[in-house]
């Protein structure tokens, strides 16, 4: 059976696997503080996640999760499918990307010392202002007008979400449901996709689940008070 590696109460694997139906076990890690904890490693050399283990192999990168389980236990993944392929490699090459560059520079301007902090928060601000917004507000308004094309308001051009819409969970659940790129000018056909993730039952189950993995990894943390 697979068995799925998560960090939190993150969805890459879960949804995909409840929506293709593939049965799989799931253990979620806390990070330490930011990062993957070190039983990790014991999982995959690089000790990140997610990451999963099935038939004795160690599978990560979520673009790779997502394929491998739909070309190994689904009868529809046999073939080449642009859009699949698309925008399961725009949402980590091009979208993350400037994400994860913003989320870096937001927390160096963080832990600077005190000393040098109006500095180093000026230089951030600078950056993201003149830079990395600029770049992931493109990226939100060209993915915005794609999805205005489709029938269904798929990342996969179909009635059914697709491996690119597994992937852009991750990103898009960021900028639209949290507070780390406030800057960000969210478009009404991403809202909509969003809430069409979150109303599927493929997606609640998902969610359900690894949030009570999530709460029996609090619980059993050090230090916990039962």
């Amino acid at each position: 059976m697979v068995k799925q590696y998560s960090l939190d109460a993150h969805y890459h694997g879960s949804f995909p696997s409840q929506e293709m139906n593939i049965p799989y076990e799931v253990k979620v890690y806390l990070r330490d503080p930011i990062a993957a904890p070190k039983e990790l490693k014991a999982i995959h050399p690089l000790g990140k996640a997610p990451v999963i283990t099935d038939h004795g192999k160690a599978i990560a990168e979520s673009a790779t999760i997502i394929d491998y389980l739909k070309h190994t236990y689904t009868q529809t993944g046999k073939e080449f499918d642009l859009n699949d392929s698309y925008w399961s490699n725009y949402s980590e090459g091009s979208l993350m990307l400037f994400m994860q560059m913003s989320l870096v520079f937001v927390i160096s301007g963080q832990q600077a010392p005190w000393f040098v902090k109006p500095v180093i928060s000026g230089f951030v601000s600078t950056v993201k202002a003149t830079y990395l917004n600029r770049q992931v507000q493109s990226s939100v308004n060209y993915m915005d007008s794609e999805l205005g094309k489709t029938s269904h308001g798929w990342f996969s051009g179909k009635s059914e979400p697709g491996p690119g819409d597994f992937m852009m969970c991750y990103p898009i659940n960021v900028l639209i449901n949290t507070n780390r790129m406030p800057e960000i000018e969210i478009g009404e056909n991403l809202r909509k996709w969003m809430k069409a993730v979150e109303a599927r039952p493929a997606f609640q189950r998902a969610k359900a689940r690894l949030e009570e993995e999530e709460r029996k990894a609090k619980d059993a943390a050090p230090g916990t008070v039962s």
